[in-house]
């Protein structure tokens, strides 16, 4: 068998019945631990060993073999005499060869040892129970069995149980013998941090007195310098904060705790993620064995934190504050650059050492997906744009930076304009505050304290130092972003419990993209659809609408006459600008300059400007802009928000993307790319691949960005590459968030009730086409005409629709524009008649 497991066999005369359970369990375990490690710690191949006077409580115990590994055990309890065998598998398999006795002949002799110990207790009329894990045997059935030694399991994981009166002295440890657990802590500052918190947890689940740790400061400097932990923490504020939690003990003579102690057990924690239950276990081994000292190395990663005890850790936490010396600095530093607590604080890491440390982290082969290190580096305008933070905010900068290195740095070249980057040398000129080998721990204690302050931290969610502060601001609700994106690695071995108002609006609020073209070849119904778009969503409440824009479009040469002044009305709506000029943007130009793309104007109107086609490509970049939210909402402008959505609008979340199907209701394996909910983090990972195949000789060159059965343009190429080639791409049927006018209402709402759908897309027809049949009757473009007279006599919900638009028209004095645009394609269209 596994050496994990443990064979259990016991034996029963109650009712005159015989059970022979088989159960696993881990050496380590409550029940067999005890037995397992003995005070004895004798090395015996075979061991028996049995008492003879009921007064001889404490029988002797053999322990066989070291470590963990699988035991053999068998008790058999007849009148006053009691043998215990012990009998590790992996140590008796050579002796059981020289024997030439198989391992399965040695069970079946000592089940028969077994039985015939049963059949002695029935002949000599006595009902004793074999064994105190069995003790709660008394049915008939092997169910009543199971259920009382489960019950029995837990009454042992619980350090603070209750003796019962049938249970003799000597069989359980007792769980209030006073017991010391001295620990250590390990790394540079944040990660002591951890470690500190980690062993006081775990004194507090062994019901044990805590010593406190000494701190290790300049490690990075080749030779590591010792601290009293009251001079990095305030620990008199820490032992009144965890009062009746855990007890702590003053530091006795330094390290040398164990020689006042009448035995210890030295454990090595670090990075052994025990649960606890097992330090639960630990404990009453400790005082079975009359121990009272535990003694850890490192207590990082030292304990498993589930759902139970996770609230626990973070409580320990939250009384953890610096002392006096580590605030008062960051007092002066604050004082100094004047900025209070009215401040953004920025955790980048992008030194040579954080890049070679991203370089080894992304590499390890263990199958886990590792790709978020320096994600967003060069995009933190971006991030800070997209997250609506606001130009002119104070930015305290933390980490070794200087005003002169900052300059020097590319990725602060826009954010430096915007933006009034501060660090702690500039509060301190004397040269203390520049970080070097010896004082890098204490300064970053420092700026532990500075961003803890701040009234929005943003960081690198790789780093412990910032992936401490983003944890503990999420617990505790405080605003807090991390400009990578992805995961946050410390969270799955730190969970967080929260009523957070920021991360539920995080996760109810969508980013809601578009793209406009501002270039004079834009057509001013587009700009008028996007702008009921914004009001519409403005209505729901519930998403941050951001529109990425092309900063060609606004050279004289090219600018449309309404271009700067839709960027100030956007702006004053709260939509979040995003300047982007796409690397790719000159095949585009090229095909069109070539005449590549002519062929293709049948097909859509956008092949006719290649400024028109690089706005609508522009969304494959999206993945790469900035963003920091996993999931991010993409739509075409002829839309319109009718009303809530957010995540848990879509059936599902996508791996990549997902769509709405094209014209039909049921869905034919086709994606409307019109409206998309991007997987940020999929997206990203495929960018590449993508981009190769969208922009490949084929098709760009011989097909001119057509995509054979799979259609024109972006919509064609992300059909083609995650349809065909990836075959990850989601369409949905019937999506509610990406509703046609022109469908037939479904039949769980009514037909003028327009609840159940989020999103109306002017897909065919626009608003201009439905208005100019509606109210005049007239068809401007035939290819509609089927559609608005089946809309019309069919179905009310379609002109509801309608006359929701035209609402949000009035509202922002757009009739003028749409009347004067109805007016010039009927006089276009006599004159072509």
């Amino acid at each position: 068998k596994p050496r994990s497991g443990v064979y259990r066999i016991y034996t029963t005369t109650s009712g005159y019945t015989a059970f022979v359970s088989v159960g696993k369990i881990l050496p380590s375990s409550p029940v067999a631990t005890p037995q397992a490690h003995s005070r004895t710690r004798k090395r015996h191949t075979l061991a028996w060993c049995g008492q003879k006077s009921a007064s001889d409580a404490r029988m002797t115990r053999a322990r066989v073999g070291g470590g963990t590994g699988a035991f053999f055990r068998f008790d058999h309890l007849f009148r006053r005499w009691k043998m215990q065998a012990f009998v590790r598998l992996d140590l008796i398999q050579r002796q059981l060869k020289k024997w030439k006795i198989s391992a399965h002949t040695y069970v079946l002799f000592a089940i028969t040892i077994g039985l015939s110990n049963v059949l002695y207790s029935i002949l000599s009329q006595d009902f004793i129970l074999a064994d105190h894990e069995a003790s709660r045997v008394v049915g008939k059935e092997f169910m009543a069995k199971a259920h009382a030694e489960k019950e029995h399991d837990s009454r042992l994981q619980d350090a603070r149980y209750t003796r019962h009166n049938d249970m003799k002295e000597g069989e359980f440890p007792d769980s209030d013998a006073p017991l010391l657990m001295q620990f250590e802590v390990c790394e540079g500052a944040t990660n002591q941090r951890i470690s500190l918190v980690s062993g006081l947890l775990i004194a507090h689940l062994m019901n044990a007195s805590a010593v406190l740790p000494m701190f290790h400061s300049s490690i990075f400097a080749g030779q590591s310098r010792t601290l009293n932990m009251d001079r990095i923490y305030n620990v008199s504020r820490l032992k009144t904060g965890l009062h009746g939690f855990v007890d702590i003990s003053p530091h006795p003579h330094g390290h040398d705790s164990h020689k006042f102690a009448k035995s210890y057990i030295n454990i090595g924690a670090h990075n052994t993620m025990k649960s606890q239950k097992e330090w639960r276990a630990l404990a009453r081994e400790a005082r079975m064995e009359g121990r009272n000292l535990i003694q850890l190395d490192c207590a990082f990663f030292s304990i498993s934190l589930d759902d139970e005890i996770a609230g626990e850790f973070w409580k320990i936490d939250r009384n953890l504050h610096f002392s006096d010396e580590i605030v008062d600095t960051a007092d002066l530093i604050l004082d100094k650059l004047a900025i209070g607590r009215d401040f953004i604080a920025l955790h980048i890491r992008m030194e040579q050492d954080w890049i070679d440390h991203c370089e080894r982290w992304e590499n390890m082969n263990d199958g886990i997906i590792r790709d978020n290190c320096m994600t967003n580096t060069d995009k933190l305008h971006n991030v800070f744009t997209i997250n609506g933070l606001q130009k002119g905010d104070t930015v305290y900068v933390a980490g070794g930076y200087t005003q002169a290195e900052l300059e020097k740095s590319p990725n602060f070249d826009i954010i430096r304009n915007d933006y009034n980057l501060v660090m702690k040398s500039d509060a301190v000129s004397d040269g203390t505050m520049v970080p070097n080998a010896k004082n890098r721990d204490i300064l970053a204690l420092v700026d532990f304290e500075i961003c803890r302050r701040a009234r929005v931290f943003i960081g690198n969610s790789v780093s412990t130092f910032s992936a401490m502060l983003i944890l503990s601001r999420k617990q505790e609700g405080i605003p807090h972003i991390h400009y990578n994106g992805g995961n946050i690695p410390l969270q799955d071995f730190i969970p967080v419990h929260h009523n957070s108002k920021q991360d539920e609006q995080q996760n109810n609020r969508l980013k809601w993209v578009f793209t406009l073209t501002l270039n004079k070849f834009a057509k001013r119904a587009y700009h008028s659809m996007a702008k009921v778009a914004v009001q519409s969503a403005q209505k729901t409440q519930n998403m941050d609408p951001i529109c990425i824009l092309n900063p060609n479009d606004m050279l004289p040469e090219v600018q449309h006459e309404d271009a700067r002044v839709l960027v100030e009305w956007l702006e004053q709506k709260g939509v979040r600008i995003l300047w982007h000029q796409p690397d790719w943007a000159w095949k585009i130009h090229e095909l069109v300059r070539s005449g590549g793309a002519k062929k293709n104007e049948k097909w859509s109107p956008l092949f006719k400007s290649s400024e028109a086609m690089v706005s609508t490509f522009m969304r494959i970049d999206i993945p790469l802009m900035g963003f920091t939210d996993d999931y991010v909402l993409y739509t075409d402008v002829d839309i319109m928000f009718t009303s809530r959505i957010g995540l848990d609008t879509f059936p599902y979340l996508p791996d990549y993307l997902m769509a709405g199907t094209e014209f039909s209701k049921v869905n034919e394996g086709y994606a409307n790319a019109g409206i998309l909910l991007y997987n940020i983090q999929g997206m990203r990972r495929t960018y590449s691949d993508f981009l190769n195949y969208a922009f490949s000789d084929k098709n760009l060159l011989e097909e001119g960005l057509h995509y054979g059965w799979y259609g024109p343009g972006d919509q064609g190429a992300y059909n083609s590459y995650y349809g065909l080639v990836l075959d990850t791409l989601d369409v949905v049927e019937a999506a509610s968030f990406n509703w046609k006018p022109y469908w037939e209402p479904n039949s769980m709402f009514d037909d003028d009730d327009d609840d159940d759908v989020e999103i109306v897309h002017w897909h065919g027809p626009k608003p201009v086409d439905y208005h100019a049949y509606f109210q005049h009757g007239i068809v401007i473009n035939k290819r509609y005409e089927n559609i608005l007279r089946t809309c019309n006599s069919s179905f009310e919900l379609c002109s509801r629709w309608h006359r929701e638009w035209v609402s949000h028209a009035r509202d922002l004095n757009l009739l003028g524009e749409i009347e004067a645009s109805i007016s010039l394609k009927i006089r276009e269209a006599f004159e072509h008649f």
